[in-house]
């Protein structure tokens, strides 16, 4: 008898049971919680991207404890940032990673002895010779020569640096001459190669000669510079130089439509960079 009304029981309580509910596509709560690894990451990363260093000991503390204070919130993350741009080695390292890519690290030295060589030739010129290209040229080196100064200084933007790198010297002895030329300019600044048609016209404008890009005419490599650096296209190069280099992925189009325009209207390729680097994907990366 007992056995049987413990079958009974075990069969009751069989019955009772109900099948697991399984709802598809359900997901835990998202934890928002930042690790502290995480957040010690993300100081390194951030004082490498703006100022090219890592932290001493006291500014990584000092960084951790504010970014803890509300769990890495966007508004810690933004005063963190801030500290970091205020600082003079944060426009310092921006000038000599631009120097290095377009100039291959070319030093004042080297740019004082280019314009101590022009203006000896201009103080003595030869026979026939070109004074008035020479005369361009110093005027170009001297604005190579004082551009650091002036862009952290702050008379100066970050796009004007650019400028006056590309039209020294330098720049083609660091990049070639004729179409190796041209072709640096669209490969730094443009991201892609020019047309068979955009090198023609390119190299008109480079001998002297009227050429059209971008539906703008010009006669001169200064009229040509002009054409690059205002063209919509420069500003969506350095947004997406910017995302390629910090999040390893070009930027969508949604990002292109607001920072671009953004950019252009300022010229200030800080406010680009603080975007990338205030974003959830580049504190979780």
């Amino acid at each position: 008898m007992r056995g049987t009304i413990i079958i009974s029981l075990v069969l009751l309580l069989s019955a009772c049971q109900k099948d697991p509910l399984i709802i598809e596509g359900n997901q835990a709560p998202y934890d928002g919680t930042v690790s502290n690894q995480a957040k010690k990451n993300y100081i390194q990363k951030a004082y490498l991207a703006t100022l090219g260093v890592l932290p001493s000991d006291s500014e990584a503390t000092a960084a951790f404890n504010l970014l803890s204070a509300n769990n890495c919130s966007v508004d810690d993350r933004q005063q963190f940032l801030d500290m970091l741009f205020a600082k003079p080695a944060f426009k310092t390292n921006l000038y000599d990673r631009e120097n290095d890519d377009l100039l291959d690290g070319i030093t004042l030295t080297e740019i004082n002895s280019m314009v101590s060589d022009l203006q000896s030739i201009l103080n003595n010129p030869g026979p026939g010779e070109d004074t008035i290209s020479i005369r361009i040229e110093l005027n170009r080196t001297i604005n190579l020569r004082d551009a650091r100064t002036k862009f952290l200084s702050g008379q100066i933007t970050f796009k004007e640096v650019q400028r006056r790198m590309v039209e020294s010297t330098f720049f083609y002895y660091a990049n070639g001459y004729g179409d190796a030329w041209v072709l640096a300019i669209f490969d730094f600044f443009l991201l892609r190669a020019p047309t068979l048609d955009e090198l023609d016209q390119v190299n008109y404008m480079l001998g002297n000669m009227p050429g059209v890009l971008f539906l703008q005419n010009g006669v001169n490599m200064e009229d040509m510079l002009d054409i690059v650096f205002d063209n919509y296209s420069f500003s969506e190069g350095q947004v997406r130089k910017l995302y390629k280099k910090h999040l390893y992925r070009d930027a969508t189009v949604s990002e292109l439509q607001t920072l671009v325009p953004q950019y252009r209207s300022t010229n200030d390729i800080k406010s680009v960079l603080n975007k990338i680097l205030i974003s959830n994907e580049y504190l979780n990366m």
